[in-house]
């Protein structure tokens, strides 16, 4: 999925919490702070910024497995 930051947040496991909004539809992704490069880059990631984003559903949450910056 390619969309927008739209939403940025820690859970109370740590873990961050992202909202991607791509044409008016949102989905919430969960990036594990066991993987730590996807963690990293999701910690300098800002809101209103353009990513490409792909994850898993586990859990009543999506785990996030892809995430790249976009340039536009």
């Amino acid at each position: 999925m390619k969309g927008k930051v739209v939403a940025k947040g820690i859970t109370k496991n740590g873990n961050i919490s992202l909202k991607v909004e791509k044409e008016g539809e949102n989905c919430s992704f969960t990036v594990l702070k066991s993987h730590r490069e996807r963690f990293a880059l999701a910690g300098k990631l800002e809101v209103g910024k353009n990513i490409s984003i792909a994850g898993i559903p586990r859990f009543r949450a999506v785990i996030c497995t892809l995430l790249k910056p976009l340039e536009k």
